[in-house]
């Protein structure tokens, strides 16, 4: 999650991302698998829709 943050300029980081995708990841952020889509909020310097 922490490089996904990072290379997205994630405002507020992995802790951020993984809230806003806890649902489709479940309880272990480092639970990722390849091909997962993430979602980032809106209004976030990141958030414009999925990546």
């Amino acid at each position: 999650m922490e490089s996904i943050a990072d290379s997205l300029d994630f405002d507020g980081g992995w802790r951020a991302l993984y809230a806003a995708n806890r649902g489709a990841i479940g309880a272990d952020p480092d639970n990722i698998s390849a091909g997962q889509t993430l979602t980032t909020p809106v209004g976030t310097e990141a958030g414009n829709g999925t990546k």
